[in-house]
């Protein structure tokens, strides 16, 4: 998911906190994509507007899956301007 609205992102992680507690499994993993990473053939609006940073979107998706209480059941992937050690050693300390 290209993280936008944060009420959007929660009433998400609201409905697989519930199906995982009607079921008791939920989804295996979630992608979390930056905003940064729109194509070329994508009109410029949407490159620029759309959807928040990786650092910003991987927060909120780690701090909305704890507060759930299912983040130990879901793994987080970042997917986006992770271009180099640093990158990544900074989005595995956001979560």
């Amino acid at each position: 998911m290209c993280v936008g609205d944060p009420v959007e992102v929660c009433a998400i992680i609201k409905e697989i906190a519930h199906y995982h507690e009607e079921v008791g499994k939920c989804c295996d993993f979630i992608t979390v994509d930056g905003a940064e990473g729109g194509t070329g053939a994508a009109p410029m609006e949407f490159m620029n507007r759309v959807g928040r940073p990786l650092r910003e979107g991987l927060v909120l998706v780690d701090d909305l899956l704890k507060g759930a209480g299912i983040r130990e059941d879901i793994k987080v992937i970042a997917s986006g301007k992770i271009m180099h050690g640093f990158s990544m050693v900074r989005a595995l300390s956001l979560g």
